[in-house]
C-alpha cells in the first residue's frame, strides 16, 4: 500500500518541484522537496533521498540556481527509486 502512495505521488511531486524552481518559487520549494524526501524516505534513507536536503537548504537560502543544479543532477536517480517502489506494486 505505501509503494502504491510513494508509486502515485512521487512523479507529480517531483514535477511541481521543478516548476518550483523554474519559476524561483523557492519557498514553495523547499517545502515541496522536505514533502518529496519524507514519502520517498519510506523507502530509502540514503542516496539520492538524503541528498533533497541540501537542495531543501539551498532553496531556503534563496540559492535558485544552486537547488535547480541539485535536482538536474538527482533527478535520474530519483526517478530510478521511483521506478523501482513501482516495481514493488506490479510484484504484490
Amino acid at each position: 500500500m505505501l509503494a502504491q502512495i510513494v508509486a502515485e505521488d512521487a512523479p507529480p511531486m517531483l514535477a511541481k518541484l521543478e516548476t518550483q524552481l523554474n519559476e524561483n518559487q523557492l519557498d514553495a520549494a523547499a517545502k515541496s522537496a522536505h514533502a518529496l524526501k519524507g514519502l520517498l524516505s519510506t523507502f530509502e534513507t540514503g542516496t539520492p533521498v538524503e541528498e533533497l536536503q541540501q537542495l531543501i537548504d539551498e532553496a531556503r537560502l534563496g540559492q535558485g540556481r544552486t537547488a535547480t543544479a541539485m535536482l538536474n543532477k538527482l533527478r535520474p536517480s530519483l526517478d530510478t527509486l521511483v521506478s523501482q517502489v513501482k516495481e514493488l506494486t506490479e510484484e504484490s
